[in-house]
């Protein structure tokens, strides 16, 4: 929340669960077509490499934004210590 705009934070923040949201419909449809064609253990196979390779840009985007957070702490202390 500390990135957020002071004027209307609840805005952002509802447009941040909204994201998420359309983003968790849209994984959730496409696993059982996947699913059915690859068959389950090669669609959860690539959904969880997926994930896995999707974690790279976030600590990167989390790397780049933690300066514009306003709690004063250095930028490596928010993340994990894998980085």
């Amino acid at each position: 929340m500390n990135w957020s705009s002071a004027e209307r934070p609840g805005l952002d923040y509802s447009f941040l669960q909204c994201g998420e949201s359309i983003a968790n419909v849209l994984a959730a449809s496409a696993i059982m077509p996947l699913a059915a064609c690859a068959g389950y253990s090669l669609a959860f196979l690539m959904v969880w490499l997926c994930g896995l390779v999707l974690l790279v840009p976030l600590f990167l985007a989390a790397r780049r934004l933690a300066p514009l957070c306003c709690d004063h702490t250095s930028p490596t202390q928010s993340l994990p210590a894998i980085l």
